[in-house]
């Protein structure tokens, strides 16, 4: 209870001669000293699980948990694919699974709380180590029957010609949501050609978004995963950095398990052998 915590708290207090928190009407908030003393609990607290992860690996005690992050398409789609294959081979172990954009991801693994995040990037964070780095590439996805196909050239599925923003300035079109990465870059796009988008819609899942150009509704935008060669869409790149890395991350010198690692080599040769045959 609160009460309890609270009296915990005074006691330490009183060990240590310093005050940790401020108190105040809504709650608590730590001093400078907290704040010191916070860190370094965190710091020993890794120091134990990071321990407990070794000895267990040396035992060759294949129990435990795994928690690893992806976001909701692309990466739940590589997941999907290779969580039977792990289950199979390690099945004391659990994977503890968070569905999240990777605007959240970096978060969870400086706090330690995901072992790998499967995300997209733009610079590499000195905090953490990069696996199996590949790329994708954002696309304008063009229903077939929309007059901008014509420009496709009956080459996009090879080639993904690049398309001028300027033809969009009129056109509605479909984007996904506002706190994703893919946005992040579209807006980039278009701000680099002095243009705002025409927003038709905003779909959060890639999935609908991919349905609804396929039904011919608007011009929509999604990365390369998501093309489909024998749908009634033509692709089309678009002028600017449009490129994203791609790559599992982990803790920069973090220990992985046997366990940990055989994960990490399946997800990334999945990641490679998608990106392989888009490319």
């Amino acid at each position: 209870t609160q009460s309890a915590l609270n009296r915990q708290l005074l006691k330490l207090e009183q060990e240590l001669e310093v005050e940790l928190f401020h108190r105040h009407p809504h709650g608590v908030t730590p001093t400078y000293a907290g704040r010191i003393y916070l860190d370094n609990a965190r710091k020993i607290l890794e120091i134990k699980n990071e321990t407990y992860k070794i000895l267990q690996d040396i035992s060759d005690n294949q129990r435990g948990e795994i928690s690893v992050a992806f976001s909701p398409f692309s990466g739940m789609q590589i997941f999907t694919k290779i969580y039977p294959v792990f289950h199979k081979q390690y099945p004391q172990i659990e994977i503890k699974l968070h569905e999240i954009y990777a605007v959240g991801m970096p978060e969870l693994l400086e706090s330690r709380q995901i072992a790998f995040a499967m995300m997209s990037y733009t610079e590499e964070d000195s905090r953490f180590d990069y696996h199996y780095v590949t790329q994708d590439t954002l696309l304008a996805a063009v229903p077939i029957t929309h007059p901008l196909a014509r420009f496709a050239n009956n080459c996009s599925s090879d080639e993904y010609p690049i398309l001028d923003l300027h033809l969009l300035e009129n056109e509605p079109v479909l984007m996904p949501q506002r706190n994703t990465h893919l946005r992040r870059m579209l807006e980039e796009e278009f701000a680099a050609v002095g243009l705002k988008p025409r927003i038709l819609l905003e779909i959060s899942s890639v999935d609908n978004l991919v349905r609804m150009v396929e039904e011919q509704v608007a011009v929509g935008f999604h990365n390369a995963f998501f093309a489909h060669r024998d749908a009634p869409v033509v692709y089309f790149r678009l002028p600017g950095r449009s490129t994203r890395n791609l790559a599992i991350l982990t803790y920069k010198g973090a220990y992985l398990t046997r366990a940990e690692l055989s994960f990490l080599q399946l997800c990334g040769e999945e990641m490679q052998r998608i990106f392989t045959c888009l490319y």
